[in-house]
């Protein structure tokens, strides 16, 4: 009677265990890659099947082979096997499929002392983790990145995303409220009503675009101009997903910043 009992408990306590790691493994998984949108409502239901599926498996066989080992050897392989399709199944708005992602990761480590950290607004997500953490001593508060997107040759409309092809974009970097750039290359007038973008091109040359007042706060485009996108985000330099925050303590125990 007592064997029976203590059998039952065992069988249940499995049965809720991995019911329970499975899920705790979703949050994990959303947690590293995390931009899944309106797609990502998909991921705990996907996560409730195969909890269920996976540990009425695990109880089948620990009931059938009565081996505590062999037990806990199939309850890690199953779970693995779930994180596995689970990661597979999370979609991403940006950033690319986790295991894209995880191998843009691996990448990035590779190359760390080959990278080049020169022009910030062309660095990947883990180029820009690794420049977080290579500057980590000097970084500003923020910057702003400038873009200007020229339309193509192509006859396209709006709304393809061929539509712009050529894009020059330009760091400003803000520190304790006041902006600093490369004015060799770009000039910035505010006025009380637009903002004035001066392009330079060699000594000579330049292009003037008179674009909304503004534009330098982040997060704010303009496409007045014909034939041109103006565009100014805001990078507040901060990690933004779990998978760039591991991706970080790694090169804090493996590599040294620029201190």
């Amino acid at each position: 009677m007592n064997e029976d009992i203590d059998s039952k408990i065992i069988s249940t306590t499995l049965f809720w265990t991995y019911v329970l790691v499975g899920l705790l493994t979703e949050g994990l998984i959303l947690w590293l890659f995390p931009f899944t949108g309106l797609s990502g409502l998909i991921c705990w239901p996907t996560a409730l099947f195969f909890s269920f599926a996976f540990a009425f498996v695990v109880l089948r066989i620990h009931k059938k082979l009565k081996r505590g080992r062999l037990t806990a050897a199939c309850f890690a392989a199953l779970l693995f096997f779930q994180f596995f399709i689970q990661l597979l199944l999370t979609p991403q708005e940006i950033g690319g499929e986790p295991i894209g992602q995880i191998s843009e990761a691996i990448s990035t480590y590779r190359r760390f002392d080959k990278i080049d950290f020169s022009d910030f607004a062309k660095l990947k997500q883990f180029e820009r983790a690794a420049y977080i953490f290579k500057n980590k001593t000097s970084l500003p508060d923020s910057y702003l990145v400038l873009s200007i997107d020229s339309v193509n040759n192509e006859h396209l409309v709006p709304g393809d995303p061929d539509y712009f092809i050529k894009s020059t974009t330009f760091v400003i970097e803000v520190r304790d409220g006041k902006k600093n750039w490369n004015r060799k290359e770009l000039g910035l007038i505010e006025t009380d009503s637009s903002t004035i973008v001066i392009h330079r091109i060699g000594q000579v040359d330049s292009t003037v675009y008179t674009t909304i007042n503004g534009l330098l706060r982040g997060g704010v485009g303009d496409s007045r101009n014909e034939g041109v996108s103006i565009f100014c985000a805001e990078d507040d330099l901060k990690l933004k997903t779990g998978m760039q925050e591991v991706f970080y303590g790694i090169l804090g125990l493996t590599r040294k910043s620029g201190e």
